[in-house]
């Protein structure tokens, strides 16, 4: 079973008190599996953590990534992650959940990136950062030994410029290595000028 199977055939049951104990295939997937995330503090990062403690009870480890923001240090982000409503049945559960979670360190089966910026109303060269450090992780990613599967998790407006979006990859209408030149080479006024208004 693959990442994007787990969930989509599992069922969310944060918030359910009648969790199924039977083994289904996503908990074998995950069974003494490592894990990395990325924007581990977003909205999409927590419900993703919490199901993956909630239903994978044999999952080895997950590392987030944190930075230090808005005068919060690391371990103080790391600590209200969960104190998010989508962990208590989590807390109910199980005493010894939060072992399974650490702050980076370690090597990982699994790459999950999740963090971006989010801001629409920023010019296209701030945004291309999004781009860069995908392509960053992905080249710190040929590094991990025992890495089994990266995936990122992107903003639904990527493909805008299809009416339809299928469940499929897009050729992008930009190599990275270009746009990367074109934000170092030009000046800021410059990608001001050409995006939308």
């Amino acid at each position: 079973m693959n990442f994007f199977a787990y969930f989509k055939k599992s069922t969310f049951s944060l918030v359910s008190r009648n969790h199924d104990t039977r083994q289904q295939p996503n908990q074998t997937y995950f069974k003494n599996q490592t894990i990395f995330v990325t924007g581990g503090t977003g909205f999409l990062g927590k419900v993703m953590i919490g199901k993956l403690l909630t239903d994978c009870e044999d999952i080895k480890k997950i590392y987030l990534l944190l930075r230090s923001k808005k005068g919060k240090n690391t371990e103080q982000r790391f600590d209200e992650i969960f104190e998010q409503p989508c962990f208590e049945f989590l807390k109910l559960k199980t005493s010894n959940w939060k072992e399974k979670v650490s702050l980076v360190e370690g090597d990982f089966n699994f790459v999950i990136h999740l963090a971006a910026n989010v801001r629409f109303d920023q010019s296209l060269k701030k945004a291309a950062s999004n781009v860069k450090s995908t392509a960053d992780l992905l080249e710190l990613s040929k590094g991990i030994v025992n890495l089994k599967c990266f995936v990122l998790v992107s903003t639904a407006y990527s493909n805008s410029i299809h009416s339809h979006i299928k469940e499929e990859m897009y050729d992008p209408p930009v190599q990275p290595e270009f746009l990367f030149s074109m934000v170092n080479d030009l000046d800021e006024s410059v990608f001001t000028n050409v995006t939308p208004a």
